[in-house]
């Protein structure tokens, strides 16, 4: 137990700062499990678009202090790779961009 006051209050910061992290992880992995769900149905708009959202949640969440760089780095690289190889099923009929690309 603290028993100063400034350690009495760092322990109500931190428990306030643990919630909204732990807010803003969850987020972030419903928003990824949206996208890989839209990557198994083959829903290359849907997979798109929710591939920009989680790349922002990742680069805030960066910004924030919650996820180291390379971390966030590698599950966006990761998540692109599966886009990207579900739009360049889709180009080889279409001629689509894929995201990398289409920048």
């Amino acid at each position: 137990m603290p028993t100063t006051k400034s350690a009495k209050k760092r322990v109500r910061q931190n428990e306030k700062l643990r919630l909204g992290n732990a807010s803003f992880k969850s987020r972030v992995r419903t928003h990824r499990q949206k996208l890989l769900l839209a990557v198994a149905d083959e829903r290359k708009e849907d997979s798109r678009n929710l591939l920009r959202t989680v790349v922002s949640l990742y680069d805030k969440g960066v910004k924030k202090g919650i996820y180291k760089a390379n971390t966030a780095a590698r599950q966006k690289s990761r998540l692109a790779r599966k886009v990207n190889v579900l739009l360049a099923s889709a180009s080889d009929a279409k001629g689509e961009q894929s995201v990398s690309e289409a920048g």
